[in-house]
């Protein structure tokens, strides 16, 4: 089977990219805002743990690498790594199972939230 069978892309390690393209501002700004208890933890913990943590980089203790959805959320450049970044937010009907309504988000340097979008609908 292909990788893309077996992994999602947005859990893919991105070989590319190394650990300092994620930015620990934008990842403790995630954790204060969703109330994680790692949040006070964050300052004091090795970032390559927290990082492991929270899912957002895999590999060898050796030589850990971001995945993409780390890189999409906490990074300053995500462009630089997933060409045409974007988080799109489709709401679904109950009943007919439809697409009720689309939105796209480009993925610049900050969300206005770190929490996703599709938190901020009712």
């Amino acid at each position: 089977m292909t990788l893309s069978n077996q992994i999602p892309f947005d859990d893919r390690i991105c070989h590319q990219a190394n650990m300092a393209d994620l930015n620990l501002t934008l990842i403790k700004a995630y954790l204060h805002e969703t109330e994680s208890p790692l949040f006070a933890e964050a300052d004091k913990a090795d970032f390559n743990r927290l990082c492991l943590s929270r899912g957002i980089a895999g590999g060898r203790r050796e030589c850990l690498k971001p995945k993409y959805a780390g890189l999409l959320f906490f990074s300053l450049e995500p462009e630089k790594h997933i060409p045409g970044a974007r988080i799109d937010v489709t709401e679904f009907w109950e009943d007919a199972g439809g697409v009720r309504s689309e939105e796209i988000f480009p993925r610049k340097t900050n969300l206005p939230s770190p929490k996703p979008p599709c938190e901020n609908y009712p």
